[in-house]
């Protein structure tokens, strides 16, 4: 049996570390999609934990992670194991593969060897291995509530808060992703003269949000918030300007990758698909669902 948990995208953000990383995370909004990472345990007749993406072996990450925390905190015996996770989710490309990946693991694990543990508890074990292996803040609390949201406090599932986005009636849910490759979460996170600029713009955009939570808003912020953050490679800047000439709902880039999403009805997408071109395509959806629901 296969475990799945979606890919998310995140808008704009303002990231908040403290020592207990169960109220660790970000501020900011973000949304779901319908593409995501799959895992199960292929093999328990191995030396070590293994984790393989699309095939590739990953050294390290909060896969790994997870399976190490569920191996502390429960009594059942877990063996060394061999997990295969597959989908299209480029790593390091803002799209939040880990996060995907850390979710999907811990759902395989919890299921094969009947752990029977709350949703919850393995949705926090799992931001907590994205927090400790500096591949996230924030995005695994977005997978797993689902929707297009903004986190307006900090945390973990079950611990951090959120106000839900409305979405237009008039726009079907399709969503273009673009991406020319990854940028280092890692080293953003430990850069500390760009995270304080990150931090106060994205921070102040969060409280505008939860003034006014409507789509536009959120969108209208999302820009702002590349232009103001220095985020922005050069090399995403003219296509971005070339995409925003469409009938498009809004674009932007996903935080924290070499990656531009696009939101807009499915016949104005394949107007821009044939348009611009990227090493990374995906079509996909916007996810309205949370994870413990139609996976």
């Amino acid at each position: 049996m296969r475990a799945w948990a979606p890919g998310q995208i995140t808008t704009f953000f303002s990231p908040f570390k403290t020592t207990n990383h169960f109220f660790s995370g970000s501020y900011g909004a973000s949304f779901t999609i319908e593409e995501g990472i799959s895992a199960k345990i292929s093999s328990t007749q191995v030396t070590e934990d293994i984790v393989l993406y699309n095939g590739q072996r990953l050294s390290s990450g909060p896969s790994l992670e997870v399976i190490s925390s569920l191996r502390s905190l429960t009594s059942n015996f877990i063996p060394p194991i061999m997990i295969e996770q597959q989908g299209v989710l480029p790593i390091s490309a803002g799209l939040s593969s880990s996060g995907a990946g850390a979710l999907a693991t811990g759902i395989a694990l919890n299921q094969h060897f009947s752990l029977n543990l709350d949703p919850t508890i393995l949705g926090q074990i799992a931001h907590l291995a994205e927090v400790k292996c500096l591949t996230g803040l924030g995005s695994v609390f977005t997978q797993f509530h689902g929707g297009f949201l903004l986190r307006s406090s900090p945390g973990a599932p079950g611990v951090g808060s959120l106000i839900r986005i409305d979405l237009p009636d008039s726009w079907d849910r399709s969503v273009l992703i673009l991406s020319w490759g990854g940028l280092s979460t890692s080293e953003i996170l430990q850069n500390q003269s760009q995270l304080t600029r990150i931090r106060k713009i994205g921070l102040v955009f969060t409280e505008k949000l939860a003034q006014e939570p409507k789509f536009e808003k959120a969108l209208f912020l999302a820009k702002k918030f590349l232009s103001q953050s220095g985020l922005l490679p050069n090399s995403l800047k003219d296509v971005l300007f070339q995409i925003e000439s469409f009938d498009i709902l809004g674009a932007g880039m996903a935080m924290l990758g070499s990656t531009i999403y696009v939101l807009a009805n499915n016949d104005v997408l394949d107007e821009i698909s044939s348009f611009v071109s990227a090493p990374t395509i995906i079509r996909t959806k916007l996810r309205e669902l949370p994870l413990r629901e139609g996976n």
